[in-house]
């Protein structure tokens, strides 16, 4: 029987935290630090902190999924991502891409300019773009 050839890719040294768990001190381990988050979260929870511990509830269901691993860390990966489609609908490129589509609705963009003929164009682009990096 042959041995199987481990195959590492990007051979980057390990990362390690300096902490048992998250504390106010500054980590290079944490993906985003204190400073990365404050100002979302001043704008969300200082006058709402039942909001933020609601905010911490859910964060801390998808860190146990996580943890566990397996099918659990893809549902909690896939909650992420759901997360992030929830946040589209806030942001100013949701109302733009809404304004667009309205336009659209009402008869007064030029046909080159329609959503259907632009944006499936501009994804294509950005997908080859991605695959060849």
């Amino acid at each position: 029987m042959k041995k199987k050839k481990s195959k590492k890719k990007n051979s980057k040294p390990e990362l390690k935290s300096l902490h048992k768990i998250p504390t106010a001190c500054h980590d290079s381990y944490l993906l985003f630090d204190d400073e990365d988050w404050h100002p979302i979260f001043e704008a969300a929870f200082c006058k709402r902190p039942k909001l933020a511990t609601s905010f911490a509830h859910l964060m801390f269901v998808i860190h146990e999924h996580m943890e566990r691993g397996g099918e659990d860390l893809k549902r909690a990966s896939f909650s992420v991502l759901d997360i992030v489609r929830l946040a589209y609908t806030f942001s100013e490129e949701h109302h733009l891409s809404f304004e667009l589509y309205l336009l659209y609705l009402k008869g007064v963009l030029k046909p080159t300019d329609e959503p259907l003929n632009r944006i499936p164009k501009i994804l294509a682009e950005a997908k080859a773009d991605l695959a060849n990096r």
